[in-house]
């Protein structure tokens, strides 16, 4: 298996942080956020990668929600009341890009979503041959 190195991800709290580590190809990932505000029971997390156009990865109920929707088995996400996690399995180079997570509140009145809270996330890999 080849090292992916560089393997930056920024997680943390709102005012956010930045781990570096090496990662196997094929092996997980995972990049977390923490909220500085309770969800409540009609908040919603959203996960975008933008590489090179934003592209929606999957939304999922917050606290005790169960409803998600993850078109991509790779993708795995759990969240809680203040916080959320996205595990990219099976990791490949073409994972690369900039992860954008919002937390979006059900406004039923309107039948659509608004956004908040929008936290960028970035997954840069290289690859070391040696």
């Amino acid at each position: 298996k080849r090292i992916l190195t560089r393997c930056i991800r920024e997680t943390g709290t709102d005012e956010g942080k930045q781990n570096e580590e090496n990662c196997l190809e094929g092996t997980s990932v995972t990049l977390s956020y923490k909220y500085s505000r309770a969800a409540n029971g009609n908040d919603y997390f959203y996960w975008y990668r933008q590489e090179p156009a934003p592209q929606f990865i999957l939304w999922k109920g917050a606290k005790y929600h169960t409803n998600e929707h993850i078109p991509d088995n790779r993708y795995i996400s759990t969240t809680s009341g203040t916080s959320t996690e996205l595990v990219i399995q099976h990791l490949t180079l073409s994972d690369t890009a900039l992860y954008y997570c919002a937390l979006g509140i059900t406004v039923i009145q309107m039948f659509k979503r608004l956004y908040k809270n929008l936290q960028i996330k970035m997954l840069g890999c290289g690859v070391d041959e040696n």
